[in-house]
């Protein structure tokens, strides 16, 4: 009679274990991911309400060798923390090149930008440019938003 009250015994203790172990797993995984989906949600609330864009790019040459890029950006109304626009330039071989250190555009104006071969650190012409927002998030952190599907051509 007592060895069949020590298997009852040990089957609700393996069944205790195995619930505390699930439950361990879980509180693991959570902490392990709520960071990412954190960052993820305030960095898609930061760039929803943000209206970026780009309107113009013209290539231009100096004694007949491309030299560089004015790219025509404009800053609607934002409610966020817009510190530095990046352009994103796209070359005809599918490559793309970030020049981050652009500057910022203040709320409701429009700025050219001028893109050098230098800052570009490539002598490709581009055939196409979109500017990417960079935004101070709620924690501190700099992040870039997602570019623009509009691509806007380079003349």
């Amino acid at each position: 009679m007592k060895s069949m009250q020590k298997k009852g015994l040990s089957e609700v203790v393996t069944t205790v274990l195995m619930v505390l172990l699930v439950i361990a797993a879980i509180i693991i995984i959570w902490v392990s991911v709520s960071p990412m989906i954190n960052r993820a949600k305030d960095l898609s609330t930061a760039c929803l309400s943000i209206n970026l864009e780009t309107t113009g790019c013209s290539n231009y040459n100096v004694s007949g060798v491309y030299a560089g890029s004015l790219v025509t950006v404009k800053m609607g109304q934002s409610d966020n923390d817009v510190v530095n626009t990046t352009l994103l330039f796209r070359f005809s071989d599918k490559t793309t090149k970030a020049v981050s250190d652009t500057g910022n555009v203040p709320e409701l104006e429009t700025r050219i930008l001028n893109v050098t071969v230098a800052s570009l650190a490539s002598t490709k012409v581009p055939n196409g440019v979109v500017a990417v927002p960079v935004v101070k998030l709620p924690s501190g952190k700099i992040e870039a938003c997602e570019p623009s599907p509009i691509q806007i051509t380079c003349q």
